[in-house]
């Protein structure tokens, strides 16, 4: 991971870029993960990006502690409470955070062009390609790397059961938004009249919702931006079902190696107790460090 932005060290700013904001989303129990994703984005990333970070939770030390990580890594952060509506699913390891995602164009209304992060990640290189991105869709992100298609797999259960066609869907981990083309098909509003009206569809949240929404009228990423640590996910054992479509462990093994984000979705985290100690838990763990002495105000 390249380290030549070291807390504290001047940046130029990045008010040139397509894409005027970098957002991310968390409830408190995601603070320290806000934080470390932080460290590894300042760390990778050339220039300043003004970030917004949506919450609907955080206390005001909470708030304190991640102003400590912006002021040390001189990497502005603008933090925004927004009122989630109630009675949104949720499952497993999952909090109603999840669906703050859906509010970022509408918290970030004076940005033409947002780009999206998951804080479960380490950015590993410099996101200029991607802030530079202007799709021409409401969104460009990357297919789904286990879920590959609406019709295999776990994603929108029992949407399109025995289909002929092979409709491809994407992991919602990152997202270049254009706020614009976003708004002029009411995403938001559409995606949560689909939850309330498809619950019996709905396995992964507003990822799902947005995939429904979005169908055909998405752009696809380089796999390389939003890639999962699958050597710790199917070392052992691939437990996919066989599916035409799935990539060979080969294939997304070298994917590994030459990943930018690296996103460790599913319920096992490398913060976790358990996970196994891998070239990635390591690498995390190295970062959570430096972001918890931020964190504390030690650093």
């Amino acid at each position: 991971m390249p380290t030549n932005h070291l807390p504290g060290a001047p940046r130029t700013s990045a008010h040139a870029m397509a894409v005027g904001h970098i957002v991310l989303a968390i409830d408190r129990k995601y603070v320290a993960q806000a934080a470390t994703l932080l460290v590894s984005l300042s760390a990778a990333t050339s220039e300043i990006v003004p970030t917004t970070l949506l919450h609907c939770d955080l206390s005001a030390p909470d708030v304190q502690a991640l102003q400590r990580v912006s002021a040390a890594l001189n990497w502005p952060l603008d933090m925004r409470r927004v009122a989630l509506p109630s009675g949104l699913p949720v499952t497993d390891w999952v909090s109603p955070a999840t669906y703050l995602r859906l509010f970022a164009p509408a918290s970030c209304a004076d940005s033409s062009h947002l780009l999206y992060l998951d804080v479960d990640m380490l950015v590993l290189e410099d996101m200029t390609p991607l802030l530079t991105t202007i799709p021409q869709a409401p969104v460009a992100a990357v297919r789904d790397h286990f879920h590959r298609t609406f019709e295999t797999g776990q994603a929108l259960p029992g949407y399109r059961t025995g289909a002929f066609s092979r409709t491809p869907y994407f992991n919602a981990g990152v997202l270049v938004i254009d706020v614009d083309r976003w708004h002029r098909q009411d995403v938001t509003e559409r995606a949560l009249r689909f939850i309330h009206d498809k619950p019996q569809h709905i396995r992964f949240w507003d990822q799902d919702a947005l995939n429904f929404v979005l169908e055909g009228q998405w752009e696809p990423l380089a796999p390389e931006w939003n890639c999962f640590p699958f050597r710790d996910l199917l070392d052992q054992y691939d437990w996919r079902e066989p599916m035409p479509e799935n990539e060979p462990l080969e294939e997304l093994f070298n994917l590994e190696d030459r990943a930018r984000v690296l996103h460790f979705a599913g319920p096992k985290k490398p913060w976790h107790e358990g996970y196994r100690p891998t070239t990635s838990r390591r690498l995390y763990r190295s970062m959570a460090g430096v972001a918890a002495r931020l964190t504390a105000g030690s650093a």
